[in-house]
């Protein structure tokens, strides 16, 4: 049996652990906002269309032949019929999954956590108290 894991690491990138009998391997995957709407979740946790996701991508290929980064928005591109799977099989995944809560989704106006620390770092150099001179380090 397969097991994926799915562990959220920021809005719309996530940490993924798919293990079977012959092994395990991890994976960081990404989704945009355009795939986000597309997809039409509603109430579905984005963790569980990621898992359902990588079920849908599973079926077709071995988890050892997955690429470390998996941006689900060209998986879409290369497998249109992603588009259907995703939002019907995800609510399976919710069901069977436990562990911490998803972070929640932010609005699309609103900046990330690196744009923050970006703007912090900005806003301290413009005051002459930054601790970093480069907000991207």
């Amino acid at each position: 049996m397969t097991t994926i894991a799915v562990t959220p690491a920021d809005a719309r990138l996530f940490l993924v652990e798919i293990s079977d009998a012959r092994g395990s391997s991890e994976h960081e995957v990404g989704l945009t906002d355009a795939l986000v709407e597309r997809l039409d979740l509603g109430d579905i946790a984005l963790r569980d269309a990621v898992a359902a996701a990588l079920e849908f991508l599973l079926a077709r290929e071995g988890h050892d032949q997955l690429p470390y980064e998996i941006d689900l928005s060209e998986v879409a591109e290369r497998h249109p019929d992603l588009i259907e799977w995703v939002p019907t099989r995800a609510p399976e995944h919710a069901a069977a999954r436990s562990g911490p809560a998803e972070p929640p989704r932010p609005a699309p106006d609103q900046p990330t956590s690196d744009e923050r620390l970006v703007q912090q770092v900005e806003r301290e150099q413009e005051a002459g108290q930054a601790s970093r001179q480069d907000p991207h380090r």
